[in-house]
């Protein structure tokens, strides 16, 4: 059972989209991005968008490789302490942290915006019955979140 967690765990963010020789044959190519971010909790802007950066080196090489562009198939991040370090993560419990979800969000759109081969986002989770304390939510939804917010201002940018 562990072995299959482990194998599970690897595919949504380390490198397993390498393993599919038919890419060729679809439109975009998808990744599960639940790329670790932080060494522990609470990580600063410049230490999520560094990990970033480590991180699009290889999936830039790879897009090229495979001439296609990306597509994040699911990106997202929980709004608790710890998240940056572990993002696919989603039973255990946790302290809340709706800021450290916000710097994730934020670093991960500031290190996407200008990649060429990048095509987008499915963020995870948007649920249809929002967090009624988003304050003590420690899911995935940005909803009632500061993480609402940066996904407002990178979507919808205020006219110039």
């Amino acid at each position: 059972m562990r072995r299959t967690t482990a194998l599970a765990e690897e595919a949504e963010w380390r490198g397993r989209e390498r393993d599919v020789a038919w890419w060729d044959a679809l439109d975009y190519a998808g990744v599960d991005a639940y790329f670790p971010l932080a060494e522990g909790p609470n990580p600063a802007l410049a230490e999520a968008e560094a990990r970033w950066r480590q991180e699009l080196v290889s999936l830039a090489a790879w897009a090229r490789r495979i001439g296609m562009p990306v597509l994040f198939t699911e990106v997202g991040y929980r709004s608790r302490v710890g998240a940056g370090s572990e993002p696919w993560e989603w039973q255990r419990p946790g302290v809340a942290s709706p800021e450290e979800q916000a710097v994730l969000y934020r670093a991960t759109f500031s290190a996407l915006r200008s990649e060429p081969w990048f095509y987008g986002f499915y963020w995870w989770q948007w649920r249809t019955l929002p967090p009624t304390e988003p304050a003590s939510d420690t899911g995935f939804t940005p909803q009632g979140k500061p993480a609402l917010e940066i996904l407002r201002e990178f979507y919808a940018p205020e006219p110039r």
